[in-house]
């Protein structure tokens, strides 16, 4: 059984797939969701590494 949190950030990993016209989610897919996802032990993780600089970095290459 999945939690709410792991379910709704697997969905946006496949959306973000999807949108990407990938034919698989891959490991980076699953990484954006989780760093999109404030709540998530990844981004905090990032925000207190002080690694901004790589979620802007991440947020441009979501946008192409």
């Amino acid at each position: 059984m999945l939690t709410k949190e792991l379910e709704f950030t697997l969905n946006q990993a496949f959306k973000e797939a999807r949108e990407q016209h990938h034919e698989f989610m891959t490991v980076e897919h699953l990484l954006l969701a989780l760093l999109d996802d404030p709540s998530a032990a990844a981004r905090r993780f990032a925000e207190r590494a002080k690694a901004t600089w790589w979620l802007g970095e991440l947020g441009a290459a979501q946008a192409r």
